[in-house]
């Protein structure tokens, strides 16, 4: 009997170990699933922070653009009342002779031929006026009886050429 009851205490006191080990064992879990919750909360907390900076980068690039595009348009309007301010200043530096030879040029503003007074024939195409395009046959304001050509100078070159 003896036998039997030290065999009944050692196995009592492995129990008592077993379930020792077992608390343990809970209680490592237990910190272990709190620990991975914190981190995720903090990836969470991360993910949420990543995500608000980007908003509010999207707003103040979107606040840019729209910034830059009202200067590019009161720029583009600047521009144009200046391009008109220089050719109202221009046209009435004019006197009649010069818009009369102006009107009679070979060449308008828009650097090809015209007619002012035809209209324009199956020959002949119509014409747009550009202040950015230039021609060599456009009579200058200060200069009024000089008009160059291109091909002033071809018939004396030809001529040379061919003796």
């Amino acid at each position: 009997m003896r036998r039997l009851d030290q065999e009944d205490a050692a196995r009592d006191r492995h129990y008592h170990h077993l379930a020792g080990l077992h608390r343990e064992t809970l209680t490592k879990e237990q910190q272990l699933v709190n620990i991975m919750e914190d981190v995720e909360g903090q990836r969470w907390e991360e993910v949420v922070s990543q995500k608000a900076q980007l908003e509010e980068q999207r707003q103040a690039a979107a606040a840019a653009e729209a910034n830059r595009r009202v200067f590019l348009s009161q720029e583009e309007e600047e521009n144009e009342q200046h391009r008109d301010n220089l050719r109202r200043s221009q046209d009435h530096s004019l006197t009649g002779q010069q818009w009369e030879m102006r009107a009679r040029s070979p060449c308008s503003t828009s650097g090809m031929l015209h007619n002012p007074v035809a209209s324009p024939g199956p020959h002949q195409s119509q014409q747009h006026h550009s202040p950015n395009n230039i021609c060599l046959n456009n009579q200058s304001t200060s200069d009024d009886s000089t008009c160059f050509s291109l091909d002033r100078g071809r018939g004396s070159w030809t001529a040379e050429r061919g003796s």
